[in-house]
């Protein structure tokens, strides 16, 4: 009686396992698509604002806008640019835990996500 409940518990705890494994894949690729399409309106934004950051700057010159006008603009800008970069870091975690959790990932991958980590670190210093 005690083998047969051991039994069910171990069928229970692989099945918990495999729907775990399961959720933690589909979590970590819509995640995935999701700062993939982030980035994709990050890449427009940033045109966006460098457009009207270059307009800003030609107006401030002709006496329409005043260099307030131009800063908003170029904090807009930077905001853009900062926004491109949060979505491509959320991309590359969420590949690397894709891999992570299927099992494919290597010591390559974990290499290049040294060497990304490196220079993030080398850039905020």
């Amino acid at each position: 009686r005690e083998a047969s409940a051991l039994k069910e518990k171990a069928t229970q705890d692989m099945e918990l396992a495999v729907r775990n494994a399961h959720l933690s894949v589909k979590q970590d690729w819509f995640t995935w698509l999701s700062s993939n399409s982030m980035m994709a309106a990050a890449r427009r934004n940033i045109k966006s604002t460098a457009f009207a950051l270059k307009g800003a700057e030609l107006e401030k010159i002709r006496g329409i806008k005043s260099g307030l006008d131009v800063l908003k603009a170029k904090v807009e800008f930077d905001g853009a640019i900062k926004d491109f970069h949060k979505a491509q870091y959320d991309s590359f975690m969420s590949y690397f835990k894709l891999l992570a959790v299927t099992g494919k990932l290597t010591g390559d991958e974990l290499m290049q996500l040294d060497s990304l980590a490196g220079s993030k670190c080398r850039l905020r210093r």
